[in-house]
């Protein structure tokens, strides 16, 4: 027997309903009872229940090594209350005589249609996936494959085994040479073009680490000639927010991801 604890949001509505039904109906419990327990189990069917049709693709056969593959899972008529928090997307992917990785994906629209799963191979081989789709008692598989060639790409950053107080490279065992800068800021910026222009041109100056922060806000700047403007501003909202231009209050709920943002990032990564 499956047990539904009602979230604080269906208790108030029920307790709003009762109070309806008391005026509707008179005192009888038994009628009371009935109808909420009706409009309960509906409310719960919904919460739980499924979308019409689900579907992945994979965005490629042949990847190359330190590269991603990714798996798109769209959905058809989607009904998640929240699909940031009632919807779980994992993968499992593995190459032959190597530890499987387990991977969670995220949703990536705002009602629910679609979600995204990603996987990057750090050697050439042959690989099998597994992706599950999960919301409530709903569940769907899908497995798949594909190829990584090895196209020399530096790959991560690793401490390096010989010299542990040195880095390397990981995809290419090249020395990595620290040189940084901070831009906090950075993502304020509105245009895409002004972001990575300035990517590129700390590129050209040999920056090889931006320290830049993904949620923050502030009314001071540390005397620096800094104008918020329609082109530039000071509070990031990785959350949606109901007053995005407060700096101290911005009412961010924090199971709900701020979609555009977060897609910024993606492009300027």
């Amino acid at each position: 027997m499956i047990r539904h604890e009602l979230p604080e949001w269906l208790s108030v509505s029920t307790r709003k309903l009762s109070t309806a039904l008391r005026k509707k109906v008179g005192s009888s419990h038994a009628r009371i009872r009935g109808a909420l327990m009706l409009v309960a189990l509906g409310l719960v069917s919904s919460a739980s229940g499924a979308p019409r049709d689900i579907s992945f693709l994979q965005s490629a056969q042949v990847v190359q090594a330190y590269d991603f593959m990714e798996v798109t899972i769209s959905l058809d008529g989607p009904d998640a209350p929240n699909p940031f928090v009632d919807v779980v997307v994992s993968g499992a992917f593995s190459r032959a005589a190597q530890p499987q990785a387990i991977v969670e994906g995220f949703c990536d629209s705002a009602d629910g249609r679609l979600y995204r799963i990603r996987f990057m191979p750090s050697s050439p081989g042959e690989y099998s996936y597994s992706v599950h789709f999960q919301q409530g008692d709903y569940r769907k598989e899908h497995r798949g494959g594909f190829r990584a060639v090895n196209a020399n790409r530096r790959g991560m950053v690793r401490v390096d085994p010989d010299y542990p107080f040195h880095f390397i490279w990981e995809g290419t065992g090249e020395h990595y040479f620290y040189n940084g800068t901070t831009a906090f800021f950075m993502m304020g910026w509105k245009e895409d073009a002004v972001v990575n222009e300035i990517i590129d041109r700390l590129s050209r100056l040999k920056i090889n680490r931006i320290r830049a922060m993904l949620a923050a806000r502030t009314s001071q700047f540390w005397g620096e000639p800094i104008i918020p403007n329609k082109d530039f501003q000071i509070c990031l909202n990785p959350w949606v927010a109901q007053r995005p231009e407060n700096v101290t209050n911005p009412g961010f709920d924090y199971s709900r991801f701020n979609l555009p943002y977060w897609q910024k990032w993606d492009r300027m990564m």
